[in-house]
């Protein structure tokens, strides 16, 4: 929407893994991000998928905007984050409900596609891309010119 790319992070497990090959056929660098990985912060966080959630709950506490809960989409959403339950394991660690328990409490149909490509967003901290003037390609705003004093 008129916005450069700063990242793209795509789940690269099961399905995921053909996106992220076909991106990169294409040119693209997606993140192979896997939800069943090592969190970024492990004494905090069980899997890499209750870290990336854990950030998003902090975004939204801090005023994310979200779609209006009553509209189509924010109802799908809402109901997403708040329906995953979780649990403390051993360690301290947060351990989301695995989509499994969590289908098997709500039924089959119920899903968490929009919640978890949210999620996704939080993966990681990224610089914000600036386009090119006169081009479409990013690249990242810095003070820090190698050739200073060369």
């Amino acid at each position: 929407r008129g916005r450069a790319v700063a990242a793209s992070f795509i789940d690269g497990t099961g399905g995921g893994g053909g996106v992220v090959d076909a991106l990169r056929a294409t040119g693209f660098t997606p993140f192979d991000v896997n939800f069943g990985g090592k969190p970024m912060d492990g004494k905090e966080y069980a899997f890499r998928v209750d870290e990336m959630w854990g950030r998003m709950r902090t975004a939204i506490k801090e005023g994310l905007i979200l779609p209006q809960p009553f509209s189509k989409h924010g109802s799908r959403l809402k109901s997403e984050l708040t329906q995953r339950e979780y649990g403390i394991k051993q360690k301290g660690q947060i351990k989301l409900e695995s989509k499994e328990e969590y289908r098997k409490r709500l039924g089959d149909e119920a899903g968490l596609d929009m919640a978890d490509a949210l999620a996704l967003t939080y993966a990681m901290d990224v610089a914000p891309a600036i386009p090119l003037l006169g081009g479409n390609k990013p690249r990242v705003k810095t003070e820090f010119n190698p050739l200073d004093g060369v």
